[in-house]
């Protein structure tokens, strides 16, 4: 290890980017490439730490960046004309629209959500599965993307509403589907009970987008959307960040640092009137 130097760090990232499928076809992704360098570097901290190395060169490289794609969250009259267009209230998956708008899952936790982590009467939602996409099909995992992942979400009074009656529905459909109906407890699934796949889901929400002359944005964006409106309305970053499951609070206020200009315009409006509350204390105490 005392012999590893930067540069050789930095060509093996590059190679791996270049050709370093094991199939031959090509090089491996950004985000595969920046796992690497975590772990490379995290053994390397290590052996500082012990005394064994007297710095971390991992720190001198430059791993590839991940560019995420653009979010784009709907502004709050946007999503109230997407939830009132007629379409999307005939819509079966209106419920998985309005839950991701209102509780921030991702898709695939959305589609790997079981009726026995929704209480209905506590109106809380728990995330514990995923629906994973692999070359073999479509798994429901027993897990999370990340362990923070794993989380309980309260639901409002219209997503509580509307998973009862979709809950109603989806009985009624399936005694009329008898043995044909594949019953694996999923709230969001096809009209057989199967697994829905997310590109399905997608298409399905941005085919209503088009319709009502509204920006087509990605489904995950519902998921902005909804950290945007807490936070426009002074919601803790704290609190946001573990109704989505982020790993870290600096997550959460790094992708919605847009909305940071206006939480501080808040905090400041939330002091107007100290100093006259305290040259008139009997007024600021409801007294005549």
């Amino acid at each position: 290890m005392a012999k590893l130097q930067a540069n050789t760090l930095q060509n093996f990232y590059n190679e791996k980017l270049e050709q370093g499928r094991v199939d031959g076809k090509g090089g491996l992704s950004t985000r595969m490439v920046r796992y690497m360098h975590a772990i490379i570097r995290q053994a390397m901290q290590q052996a500082v730490k012990e005394g064994l190395l007297g710095r971390n060169v991992a720190d001198a490289t430059n791993p590839p960046v991940i560019k995420n794609k653009q979010m784009r969250p709907l502004a709050e009259t946007e999503l109230l004309d997407f939830l009132e267009l007629e379409t999307v209230r005939t819509d079966r998956l209106l419920t998985a629209y309005l839950l991701a708008a209102t509780t921030g899952m991702r898709r695939g936790e959305l589609l790997g959500l079981c009726w026995d982590c929704v209480d209905l009467e506590r109106g809380v939602v728990t995330v514990q599965r995923q629906l994973l996409v692999l070359n073999s099909g479509l798994i429901l995992d027993e897990t999370t993307k990340t362990k923070s992942g794993k989380r309980s979400i309260n639901m409002t009074d219209d997503a509580i509403r509307e998973l009862k009656a979709h809950r109603k529905r989806q009985l009624q459909g399936r005694l009329l589907l008898g043995e044909a109906y594949q019953d694996n407890s999923l709230v969001f699934c096809k009209e057989d009970g199967s697994l829905l796949r997310p590109e399905e889901f997608t298409k399905r929400f941005q085919r209503h987008l088009v319709n009502a002359g509204l920006p087509k944005v990605r489904l995950h964006d519902l998921r902005h959307t909804h950290a945007t409106l807490l936070l426009q309305r002074g919601i803790p970053a704290k609190l946001v960040q573990e109704r989505l499951g982020h790993s870290s609070i600096t997550m959460t206020l790094d992708l919605y640092s847009h909305v940071t200009p206006e939480m501080a315009k808040l905090a400041a409006e939330s002091l107007n009137g100290l100093l006259a509350k305290r040259k008139n204390p009997a007024k600021s105490q409801g007294e005549e």
